[in-house]
């Protein structure tokens, strides 16, 4: 099928990785290396499908300083960029990996508010490359300034135009999107529980036999009346996804990671690439899995190579 997948990802972040022995709190930390890549939801997944030989288009917006950079990253690793360029500031965020005792360590800078005139320009240029598109992926929390119906309206425009959506969103983003029929839902367990079902929300990575039923009947209501295919991950723990009816679940492969930044990217893109490539939500479902563990394999965020 011509076209390409079109990535959106409206937190663009610069991504520094810290390799050290061991990260001690409240003293000197040596660095034994150091690495810059793109990342965030949109840069991670663009990239991950483009290594599947997949077209990927990352579209999102950004200025400052760190534009050239960003620029620049995206095109050693041949990831297509559509950038809204304005005085937006492009946020780094950190990763410090400690060697010694396998702990990865997240440091997340907020995103830089953006003015009602970049969000016209992200939705003129979405709606131009929206087009050629025979998949959206929306990835992650916005930046602050965009309206709360942004998402919502683009997954509007690609259910009318045909195009699949898959969506890696959580709480009132996710929520205001069910009305317009999502092709597929793919966030974690804890996720879904702080957004479908708040009176038992659920912390990452949970023991498959502590989770309720009440979430499990959610996600086949979910599926049935929004017809979205539902997948959640849980870290190491099994997936779980919908099919005939009930919730089914495959065990991940037992991996010991190096950086598992991006492995929930990697997931969104091989469920995605799979869906494109005909493949039932089962063979969708264990490609993203495959995607995930090799990110985790790696130092470098967001890859599978």
């Amino acid at each position: 099928m011509a076209g390409h997948f079109l990535v959106v990802g409206l937190n663009p972040t610069v991504q520094n990785t810290f390799t050290l022995p061991s990260l001690r709190v409240s003293q000197v930390n040596r660095v034994s290396r150091h690495r810059v890549d793109v990342a965030g939801k949109g840069g991670n997944t663009t990239r991950v499908l483009t290594q599947l030989g997949e077209r990927a288009v990352h579209l999102t917006f950004g200025g400052g300083r760190n534009l050239d950079l960003y620029r620049r990253l995206c095109r050693q690793d041949d990831v297509e960029l559509r950038c809204v360029e304005c005085d937006v500031e492009i946020r780094h965020c950190h990763t410090l990996l400690g060697t010694g005792d396998g702990t990865t360590t997240e440091i997340v800078e907020p995103g830089h508010p953006v003015t009602s005139a970049v969000e016209q320009a992200v939705v003129e240029l979405y709606d131009q490359e929206l087009v050629a598109a025979h998949t959206v992926i929306i990835g992650g929390t916005h930046a602050p300034g965009f309206s709360d119906e942004l998402y919502a309206e683009m997954v509007r425009k690609a259910t009318a135009a045909g195009v699949r959506t898959v969506l890696d969103i959580r709480g009132k983003d996710l929520l205001r999107c069910l009305q317009h029929h999502p092709s597929a839902i793919k966030i974690n367990v804890s996720e879904f529980s702080h957004t479908f079902t708040p009176e038992t929300i659920l912390e990452e990575e949970i023991n498959p036999e502590a989770i309720p039923q009440t979430l499990l009947d959610k996600m086949i209501e979910i599926h049935t009346t929004s017809t979205a295919e539902i997948v959640l991950t849980n870290g190491s723990r099994p997936v779980l996804f919908v099919a005939d009816g009930m919730v089914k679940t495959i065990k991940p492969e037992a991996v010991t990671p190096v950086n598992t930044v991006g492995s929930g990217d990697a997931a969104t893109a091989g469920l995605a690439a799979g869906l494109h490539r005909g493949l039932s939500l089962e063979g969708a479902v264990r490609l993203g899995m495959d995607c995930a563990a090799k990110n985790a394999h790696l130092e470098k965020p967001g890859s599978i190579r």
